[in-house]
C-alpha cells in the first residue's frame, strides 16, 4: 500500500531564526519592490553616496560664504584698491598683424558706451590715445592700447584684466607680435583673451574662426575666444568684456598696480620735482608709507594719497568725471607716518668689513719678547 502524507495536527509555528514577523508582501513594500541581487550592495551604498553628495554641497556652500565674508572684510578694512575702490576692468588692446586696425576695434565698443565728460581720466574721444574709461554693457571698463614695444606691453599686461588681440583674416602673426606674445605668456598674460578678426568674408567665417582659434591656443597655451568684427559679434564682445569670469592672479596679491590715467608735473622749489598721478589701484592695497616704482624712471616716496569719488560707481548719478582743478575736495587724504619706507633699500658696502690686517713690526717684536713657560723637553713658542 502506498504511503500517504497527512498534515500535521500541531499548530503552525514560524521559524525561530527569522528575526522579523513581516510577510513577504510587507518586506516588498519596505524595499519598494526592489530585491538586491548577487553582487549588489543594496541600499547601503546608495545611502552612503547620497550622504557624500550632501556633504559636498554643504562644503561648497560654506566655501562660498567664507569667500564672500573675506571679500566684505577686505572691502571694509582696505585702504585703496579694494572693495568699491577696486576700479574698473582694464581691457588691453594689441595688434598682432601689420594691417590690424586697433583704433577701429576700440571705436566699435566705445560707439555705444557711456563716456564721462572731461576731467581727470584723460582724453575721452573714440580715436584718442591713452586710457579711456567707459561703461560697457553695464560694467565699468578702461580701454588702453598696448604698443608694439616690449616694456610697454609688459607694463600693460601687468594691470590688464582682459586681453583683446586684433588681427586681419588674410595675414599671419608677424615676428614682433610672436615675440611679444611669448614674452607676455611667460611674464603676466591675463587669463581672459579674445581675438577680433577683421575683414572676414561671410563664406569663410567658420573656417577662419577655427583656424585662428587653433593658432592662438598654440601661441598663448590657453583657451582663446575668437570672434569677428561684425555687429553681432561686437555685442558678444561687449558681454565678454563686462561679465567674463576672471581667474585670480597671484602677482596682484603681493603688489599694487596702477594704470595712470593722468600725469601732472607740479612746480616745486629746489631740485625735487612733484608728480601727481591719477588712476585706479589694482591688486593689493596701497598705503602712503610704501614706495612707488615708475617704469623707466625709478622708485620714489609717496607724499600723499588722495581718494576721490568714483565717477563710475554702481548706481551713482554722477555722469561727469572728476576735475581736480575745479575746487573739488578729495574724500580722504592719507599721509605718510613714522613707518615710512626709505629710498635706501640696500645696505651700503663697507670695504673694510671682514678684512684681515697684517700685524705691524712693533706687534711682532712684542710677541717675540713675550715667552711662555712650558714643561721640560717641550720647545718654546
Amino acid at each position: 500500500m502506498a504511503d500517504h502524507h497527512h498534515r500535521s495536527t500541531l499548530k503552525q509555528q514560524n521559524k525561530k531564526f527569522k528575526g522579523s514577523s513581516s510577510s513577504k508582501r510587507a518586506i516588498k513594500r519596505i524595499n519598494k519592490g526592489k530585491i538586491p541581487g548577487a553582487g549588489d550592495s543594496g541600499g547601503v551604498a546608495a545611502d552612503a553616496a547620497t550622504a557624500a553628495s550632501r556633504q559636498q554641497r554643504q562644503n561648497a556652500a560654506k566655501q562660498v560664504r567664507d569667500t564672500k565674508r573675506q571679500d566684505a572684510l577686505k572691502a571694509k578694512r582696505g585702504l585703496v584698491g579694494s572693495g568699491a575702490h577696486a576700479g574698473p576692468r582694464v581691457i588691453a588692446y594689441m595688434a598682432i598683424t601689420k594691417a590690424a586696425n586697433v583704433a577701429g576695434a576700440k571705436g566699435q565698443v566705445l560707439s555705444k558706451a557711456k563716456l564721462p565728460v572731461g576731467g581727470a581720466l584723460g582724453a575721452q574721444a573714440v580715436g584718442a590715445e591713452g586710457p579711456v574709461c567707459a561703461t560697457v554693457a553695464g560694467a565699468r571698463v578702461t580701454l588702453v592700447e598696448a604698443g608694439r614695444e616690449l616694456l610697454g606691453v609688459l607694463d600693460c599686461m601687468s594691470v590688464a584684466d582682459v586681453l583683446v588681440l586684433v588681427a586681419t583674416a588674410g595675414d599671419d602673426i608677424d615676428g614682433i607680435s610672436q615675440h611679444l606674445l611669448v614674452t607676455s605668456r611667460n611674464f603676466a598674460m591675463p587669463s581672459a583673451i579674445v581675438v577680433v578678426l577683421q575683414g572676414v568674408e561671410a563664406g569663410i567665417r567658420g573656417a577662419a574662426l577655427k583656424a585662428w582659434g587653433k593658432t592662438m591656443e598654440d601661441a598663448c597655451l590657453r583657451e582663446v575666444k575668437v570672434i569677428t568684427d561684425s555687429v553681432q559679434d561686437v555685442q558678444v564682445l561687449e558681454r565678454f568684456l563686462a561679465s567674463t569670469k576672471l581667474a585670480p592672479r597671484p602677482a596682484w596679491q603681493q603688489h599694487s598696480q596702477l594704470l595712470a590715467h593722468r600725469v601732472v608735473v607740479a612746480d616745486t622749489p629746489g631740485d625735487l620735482v612733484g608728480v601727481s598721478i591719477s588712476g585706479f589701484i589694482k591688486g593689493k592695497a596701497l598705503g602712503p608709507d610704501q614706495l612707488v616704482h615708475i617704469p623707466c624712471y625709478g622708485t620714489y616716496q609717496v607724499k600723499a594719497i588722495e581718494r576721490w569719488s568714483d565717477p563710475f560707481k554702481a548706481g551713482g548719478k554722477r555722469t561727469e568725471d572728476i576735475d581736480m582743478s575745479a575746487g573739488e575736495k578729495a574724500e580722504e587724504v592719507l599721509e605718510p607716518g613714522a613707518g615710512r619706507e626709505e629710498l635706501v633699500m640696500e645696505e651700503e658696502d663697507d670695504g673694510m668689513e671682514g678684512e684681515q690686517t697684517w700685524p705691524s713690526q712693533e706687534e711682532l717684536k712684542a710677541a717675540r719678547l713675550h715667552k711662555r713657560k712650558v714643561p721640560k723637553y717641550m720647545g718654546e713658542y
